[in-house]
This record gives structure tokens, C-alpha cells and sequence, in this order.
């Protein structure tokens, strides 16, 4: 009887053994893993700093909705955004003017664009930082134009932000302009 009962707790000691090994193998493949969204030199360079080192990242954002620029200058100028998206509509509807008069058109209509663009990006950007940076100060660069936000992040603040649906990918932003071998 104490053979089966010695037996048993053998078993059970060595199966909790292997799972914790199979537990902790697993959760360190986790961490070495390179994620999608995080840029190979960044990857590299993370695993050789401490992780309280600030890194300098650019974070690339998902865009603004083109369809909300669209709309937004539809109100702006007063007229449907896709008789500037197709060139054959554009002429048609403007026909009767002359060919200095549409350049005017033109371009008056993409400086809009522009202005809309450039307003809803800094406010996506500006958007993602409230929300998402802990340290404001850790930000270097907003770009207006782009979804680009450049700053310094720990290891566990680019972990945060890779989940993100919101972030395209991450890059470091090397002080030296070199590239990372």
C-alpha cells in the first residue's frame, strides 16, 4: 500500500514539475518573440538596455479617416468633396469657367484639405498622448501632417503600446542615425 501511495505522489510531484517547466518555458518564448507592430533594431535594441533605459521610439499611428476629412470639407467649401476626387466630374461640373478659374478651384479646395487634414491630425496625435503617455514630458516631436508621435518610452511603455489598436508599428528613433546591425 505505501508502494502505490509513494507511487502516486511521485507522479503527482514530477507532473506539477513539468508543468511549471513547460509554464515558465512557454512564458519566456512569449518574451523573446519579437511582436509584429515593434521594428526589428528597436527589438534588438530593447534586449540589450535595462528596462528602465527611456528609448527614443517613433510610433506610427493608423490615419485619420479620409472620409471624415472629406466630409468636413464638403461643409467647409460648400460643395460635394468628389467632384474633387474625379477629374472628368470636376471638369463637367465646372465647365463654364475658365481654365485659370479652376486652377483657382483647385487649389483653394486642397488648401482647405490641407488645413482639415493637418487640424485632424494634430488632434489625433494630440488625442493618443492624452490618453495613452503617462509621461507627457517623455514626448519629443508631434508631427501635424503625419500619424507620427516621436518620444522616450521604457521597455514596458512600447509593450503597452504595441497592443494598441490604434499603433501601425513602432521604430526606434536611433539619436545617432545609424543603423542598429
Amino acid at each position: 500500500m505505501k508502494t502505490k501511495s509513494l507511487r502516486f505522489w511521485i507522479c503527482i510531484i514530477l507532473s506539477t514539475l513539468f508543468a511549471t517547466a513547460m509554464f515558465t518555458q512557454t512564458l519566456a518564448e512569449k518574451t523573446t518573440v519579437r511582436p509584429e507592430k515593434i521594428e526589428n533594431s528597436l527589438w534588438e535594441y530593447m534586449q540589450t538596455v535595462n528596462d528602465d533605459k527611456l528609448i527614443p521610439v517613433n510610433i506610427s499611428l493608423c490615419g485619420v479617416d479620409e472620409s471624415l476629412v472629406l466630409k468636413k470639407l464638403e461643409e467647409k467649401i460648400g460643395l460635394n468633396a468628389e467632384i474633387f476626387q474625379d477629374d472628368e466630374i470636376f471638369e463637367k461640373y465646372f465647365s463654364e469657367k475658365s481654365n485659370k478659374e479652376i486652377l483657382q478651384i483647385r487649389q483653394t479646395a486642397q488648401l482647405e484639405k490641407n488645413k482639415i487634414l493637418k487640424a485632424e491630425q494634430t488632434k489625433k496625435n494630440n488625442d493618443f498622448i492624452s490618453a495613452y503617455v503617462k509621461n507627457k514630458d517623455s514626448v519629443s516631436f508631434v508631427n501635424s501632417y503625419i500619424p507620427s508621435i516621436y518620444l522616450f518610452a521604457t521597455k514596458e511603455d512600447i509593450m503597452y503600446y504595441v497592443q494598441l489598436d490604434e499603433v501601425q508599428n513602432i521604430c526606434y528613433n536611433n539619436p545617432e542615425n545609424l543603423i542598429i546591425s
